[in-house]
């Protein structure tokens, strides 16, 4: 026989694993009232959702009921049509934004060429303003001139015609500037039947006339001057024309148009000499220093 406070050992626990078993037990104890209040409560909850439900079951053939509920499913569906017009108006909102975009842009493009166009017409404005001036000046101006060059006209082409040219006064009209040569009874004389001679003293007395009416120093270039002219047109134009024709003339003629009496007549009037001679070497014309003489 064992002593009887002598305790067997049925399990082979620790002192502190049987503490905290016993700790344990302790807890659960503890925590019974707090799970017996939760089953409680579970199960009143429990009644009370069979009790709606039951209420629901027993109110769903009301009318009242049924029209409620159809209606809050009318609203359920508005509200998902109005969010995909939402939505739908979101994006065309987006779609106009993006647009309204490019048309500030266009509008500043515009803008910025309307800026242009203003300072262009602006410009045309001042042009046309400074032509009309200019237009009124050389209307104001235009019976000076033309009386000028009417004028250095006559004086040349008196001196250079013949005693039987025909002509003895000269018209300019105010508004083409046509030339209208004369006879002795103020009939008009027409060109055509001028011979190549009267036709080239005309020519140059033009052209004389006009240097002078410019009121500019010109140089003058005439080539083979005396091809079309008879003997006292061409006494008239190496004496009376080219030493008086500019500050430069410049005469491009043969040897057979400018001879040797003519050279040598001319020759306190001509400060330059240069004669082209054709090279066969170099199939070219060289430029050299003289005349044919």
């Amino acid at each position: 026989m064992r002593p009887a406070d002598h305790r067997e050992s049925i399990h082979d626990l620790s002192s502190g694993e049987r503490q905290k078993i016993l700790k344990k037990l302790d807890e659960v104890s503890q925590m019974a009232p707090l799970l017996r209040d939760a089953i409680n409560r579970r199960e009143r909850l429990t009644n009370e959702l069979r009790d709606v439900e039951d209420k629901i079951l027993s109110t769903s053939d009301d009318p009242h009921v049924l029209e409620l509920i159809n209606h809050n499913q009318s609203i359920t569906e508005q509200i998902g049509r109005l969010k995909e017009e939402q939505s739908t108006l979101k994006g065309e909102i987006q779609r106009l934004e993006a647009d309204l975009a490019i048309r500030r842009r266009q509008i500043e493009k515009r803008q910025e060429q309307r800026k242009t166009i203003n300072e262009a017409m602006k410009a045309v404005k001042l042009a046309r303003l400074a032509q009309n001036v200019l237009d009124d000046f050389i209307r104001k101006l235009a019976p000076e001139k033309l009386s000028v060059l009417k004028n250095h006209f006559e004086n040349m082409y008196g001196r250079l015609r013949k005693p039987e040219d025909p002509v003895r006064s000269v018209d300019i009209d105010p508004n083409t500037w046509q030339i209208i040569l004369k006879d002795d009874q103020g009939r008009r004389l027409e060109r055509r039947v001028f011979s190549a001679g009267m036709r080239e003293m005309y020519a140059l007395a033009l052209l004389w006339a006009l240097a002078r009416a410019s009121g500019r120093e010109l140089p003058i270039v005439i080539d083979t001057p005396v091809a079309r002219l008879d003997t006292t047109n061409r006494r008239a134009l190496f004496e009376k024309y080219l030493p008086y024709a500019g500050h430069q003339v410049i005469v491009l003629s043969t040897d057979t148009e400018v001879d040797v009496k003519w050279a040598e007549r001319l020759s306190s009037h001509v400060a330059k000499q240069y004669r082209l001679d054709y090279d066969s070497e170099i199939d070219s014309n060289v430029i050299r220093t003289g005349y044919f003489f």
